[in-house]
């Protein structure tokens, strides 16, 4: 994220930061690191971004399959945190 904010916004530096994004998700999601809310939501805000879908898309086994998946388990994960903390707020 610090590269980000301290690279000029260009096709190429854009190419590369949604590769990075992409490969970033993938170790996540090897790790289990997805059904944990913090970084549910760093991988939805980045999942939001149509050139990190396509990255990974291309670039990670199962491709669309598996992002799919991935993407429902962490919009339950963020559903599920977001009962708890009203919950906890009655």
């Amino acid at each position: 994220m610090a590269v980000q904010a301290q690279t000029e916004k260009t096709p190429e530096s854009t190419h590369w930061l949604a590769m990075w994004e992409a490969g970033f998700i993938e170790d996540a999601e090897e790790m289990h690191l997805e059904k944990k809310p913090i970084y549910a939501s760093v991988i939805r805000s980045m999942l939001d971004q149509s050139e990190v879908r396509d990255m990974y898309v291309k670039y990670t086994p199962g491709g669309e399959i598996r992002l799919n998946r991935l993407a429902q388990r962490v919009n339950q994960v963020l559903v599920d945190e977001d009962n708890k903390q009203r919950k906890l707020q009655e």
